[in-house]
């Protein structure tokens, strides 16, 4: 495809732009954190149709598809395509383990997408499901029931979120903050963005939680602190996230 057919290309499927904005491939899109919405701020509708159709941007950690390289006729550089397939290649595979008999095709597939928002409800419907009968018939797990998630499937939870976040995000990130801050939860909290205001207030759900690339490090996944902390405290200290005993170094005899 030559310029002149790319820009009357473009031009002729304007209507379409609205649309394709929504899917936050425009290149000019940015994110409105207070209401967690995407809103384009400009930008020509040819530039919007094309960087749509040529490459699927990706959030952290999810893999980039390069394709045509028709937006170079707009931006007068040809496409990286290497450096798309070395970002493919950070993304570190993680082999779905379970000792419970799940599936965590889902949760990989949402996290991958960069869907971050819905890899967190199947993260609490997978928790939810580990936990028993009684979490089942409630919906939702009780602090006690966190001891008998099998280890596996608390470690592929865990490996699925780090390894598509690029290590921002899972469970035993959000150990380290807490044992950095020595265990305090108002600076754990404050630490990983859960709480705002000058009286740290836990904020609302879902939307003024962050669910981009402009969430803090160990802001995800989400756990509801509203009815106290021990749900939380059971989770990062379930043995699943227990550091690995350094052995002690022998000193040698002497005689």
């Amino acid at each position: 495809m030559n310029a002149n057919n790319a820009i009357n290309w473009a031009r002729g499927t304007a209507n379409a732009t609205r649309a394709i904005c929504k899917t936050g491939a425009c290149r000019s899109h940015a994110v409105r954190k207070d209401a967690g919405l995407l809103a384009c701020r400009g930008g020509t509708a040819e530039r919007k149709i094309l960087a749509a159709r040529t490459t699927k941007y990706s959030r952290i950690g999810t893999r980039t598809r390069a394709g045509s390289d028709v937006s170079s006729l707009f931006e007068g550089k040809s496409s990286d395509k290497g450096e798309s397939a070395s970002k493919e290649d950070q993304v570190e595979e993680v082999e779905l383990v379970s000792e419970a008999g799940l599936s965590y095709e889902l949760l990989r597939d949402l996290l991958s997408q960069g869907e971050w928002e819905k890899a967190d409800a199947e993260t609490r419907l997978k928790m939810i499901e580990l936990a028993g009968s009684g979490a089942k018939s409630r919906g939702w797990v009780y602090f006690t029931e966190v001891k008998d998630i099998p280890v596996a499937d608390l470690k592929t939870i865990d490996a699925l979120w780090k390894s598509y976040s690029g290590g921002k995000f899972g469970f035993s990130v959000q150990k380290r903050f807490w044992l950095k801050g020595k265990k305090v939860w108002t600076s754990f909290f404050k630490q990983i963005d859960w709480v705002q205001g000058e009286n740290n207030n836990y904020r609302k759900f879902p939307l003024e939680f962050f669910w981009g690339d402009d969430a803090p490090p160990g802001h995800l996944p989400l756990t509801n602190c509203l009815r106290g902390t021990q749900l939380l405290q059971a989770i990062l200290e379930h043995p699943a996230f227990l550091e690995p005993k350094k052995k002690a170094s022998s000193s040698p005899i002497q005689f």
